[in-house]
Order: structure tokens, then C-alpha cells, then sequence
């Protein structure tokens, strides 16, 4: 695999390209598999370590927070959230809830919620037309998106999808919502 260039020896540059071109995918697959996840916590994370990932910012979750939260897959809670955080984004206050799965007990997801103040609806929160450019930057064009209506209510869901995860923004007459998913 080498030949002679004018008195000195080089190794062929497609084969060195091709492996440096391998090297560089390798490296880049693992960086981004070891900071996947949401802000300071990391898929896969236990309640536990999700919350010394936090520094403080998460919570335990009330008993009310986590009936209301719970996901239920016919009937059967399937993602509990077990921790709760403030976050900003684009101008707009949330609750993060940190969904945690029950068999597992391993972070699988994060809702944004809209924060309210005391006494005041989701639907009453204008939606943020900022979030959407914000979340295009960070994951690029999105995948989907699609309008809905139920009577009275109608909303907009836009859904990113990368390698590690799926980001879905819902905004509309029920507030807004961000889903991080693994």
C-alpha cells in the first residue's frame, strides 16, 4: 500500500482517507450515544442519578403530579414521573417532568409542560412562536407536522426525530408541550 514519491514513501490516500472517514464516524457515534438525553440528565439515568445530574434543579415529584402525569398503556402505568424541574426555553416557563419506565425504573422521556400560575388554565397560555425555530436549530428540519382538532380545541404537533431520540412540540388550545423521547 505504499509507493514512491519522489524519494520518500506514502501511504495511499484513498485507503488513509477511507479509514480516517471510519475513525471520525466511530468517535462521533459515541459522543453523541454518551450525551443523549435532555439538558443534564442522560437516558437510561435512575431517578437517583437523574437528579445528582440536576444539581438540585429536580424534585421529587408531588403524589398529585405523578397521578396526572402517569402514562397508561391500557390502563397499566407505563412511564411514572418521578422528578420535576423549572425550565426556560424561548422565553416560555415549563415543568420538566422526568418520565421514568416502570419495570426498568430508567429515564425514557421528558415533558415540558407550560407553567401556569395558580388558578390559571393551560388553554389561557398563548403558544410561543419562537420554540419552533428554537427546536428546528437544534435538531434541524422537522419530520412531521400535522394539525388536529378535537371539538373546541385545536392544536399543532411537530416532531423531530434523530438517531437517540424523538422531540414532538404540541401547541395550540391545551398550551404547549415539548416530548423529549429515547
Amino acid at each position: 500500500y505504499q509507493r514512491r514519491v519522489r524519494g520518500g514513501f506514502k501511504i495511499a490516500e484513498k485507503k488513509m482517507a477511507r479509514i480516517l472517514a471510519l475513525l471520525v464516524t466511530i468517535l462521533l457515534m459515541g459522543i453523541e450515544q454518551a450525551h443523549a438525553g435532555w439538558e443534564w440528565a442522560q437516558w437510561g439515568m435512575t431517578p437517583d442519578q437523574a437528579q445528582a445530574a440536576s444539581g438540585g434543579k429536580a424534585v421529587t415529584a408531588s403524589a398529585a403530579e405523578r397521578q396526572r402525569r402517569t402514562y397508561r398503556k391500557n390502563f397499566v402505568p407505563i412511564r411514572i414521573p418521578e422528578l420535576v424541574a423549572g425550565h426556560q426555553m424561548a422565553g416560555s416557563d415549563f415543568h420538566a417532568y422526568l418520565l421514568f419506565d416502570v419495570n426498568s425504573t430508567r429515564l425514557v422521556c421528558v415533558d415540558l409542560v407550560t407553567r401556569t400560575a395558580p388558578g390559571q388554565s393551560l388553554a389561557s397560555v398563548p403558544p410561543n412562536p419562537a420554540l419552533k425555530p428554537t427546536l428546528t436549530a437544534s435538531y434541524g428540519p422537522p419530520s412531521d407536522e400535522k394539525r388536529q382538532q378535537l371539538p373546541g380545541v385545536e392544536w399543532t404537533t411537530t416532531t423531530w426525530v434523530t438517531d437517540s431520540e424523538t422531540v414532538e412540540l404540541q401547541q395550540g388550545g391545551l398550551g404547549t408541550k415539548i416530548q423529549y423521547c429515547q
